[in-house]
């Protein structure tokens, strides 16, 4: 999934917009996205009893599938970094690229590798908690996204009402 949103353009077009100002860009925030989903869900079809997700397996499988996630966007630097893809797939840019590796080129093709990793583990351990934290997290997590993706809505009414202190504390000219 990760892959198919740097190839199909998704990743490059939103990287110009933050989603947390100077934190995370709308692109990056999609793949960071990828990397938890692809962990919860490996995490979920762990072998084993599934009203026990103590077990490390369960922790295990997070892991694998958010590195796995993680991989495919790895392999898609290091090739692009000796095949020009861009002739065959036109999003697969330099521009891209440096949004996958914190502009570090090459030498930064592990960190979609480790991000994807960890943010697996994280996914696998919101298994761990009790299903009320688990929810309060996902809601957290989603009412962040929505924030970002419509701040600038949000913030032009604010800053004309009685809480325009809050509106320009809460929000930067564009994301959060």
């Amino acid at each position: 999934m990760a892959l198919y949103l740097c190839l199909v353009g998704i990743v490059p077009v939103f990287s110009e917009r933050p989603l947390i100002d100077d934190v995370v860009s709308l692109g990056q925030a999609f793949i960071l996205l990828t990397g938890l989903l692809a962990g919860y869900v490996a995490a979920t079809r762990a072998p084993g009893d599934p009203a026990d997700r103590s077990t490390p397996i369960t922790l295990a499988a997070g892991i694998i599938g958010g590195t796995l996630t993680g991989l495919a966007v790895t392999l898609l630097v290091l090739i692009g970094a000796v095949i020009d893809l861009r002739a065959i797939i036109q999003p697969a840019s330099p521009a891209l690229y440096d949004v996958l590796t914190l502009e570090l080129g090459v030498a930064g093709a592990w960190v979609p590798t480790a991000v994807g990793g960890a943010l697996g583990a994280l996914a696998a351990a919101s298994l761990l908690v009790p299903p009320l934290v688990r929810r309060s997290l996902a809601i957290g997590l989603g009412a962040l996204v929505l924030l970002g993706l419509f701040a600038g809505l949000l913030r032009t009414p604010m800053l004309g009402s009685p809480v325009s202190a809050l509106g320009r504390f809460l929000f930067a000219p564009e994301g959060l």
